[in-house]
């Protein structure tokens, strides 16, 4: 599955659930550690792994999850 927002990833997850999650930092809408948590507290995707990527060339501090 492919998603262009971090909203639309969450609606995609409605119809079939991913054995894996790569997901960008900075997706367009709310930001992929957004996203993240918004999995992990939801039962049905708590125990799908997340690789994240990001193209940013600067030090980044993800907030706490």
């Amino acid at each position: 599955m492919e998603a262009q927002s971090g909203e639309s990833a969450l609606e995609s997850m409605n119809a079939e659930l991913p054995d894996l999650i790569l997901l960008d930092v900075e997706t367009p809408g709310i930001s992929g550690f957004e996203v993240v948590k918004r999995l992990k507290v939801d039962g049905r995707t708590r125990s799908i792994p997340v690789i994240m990527v990001t193209g940013l060339g600067d030090q980044l501090s993800a907030p706490a999850l």
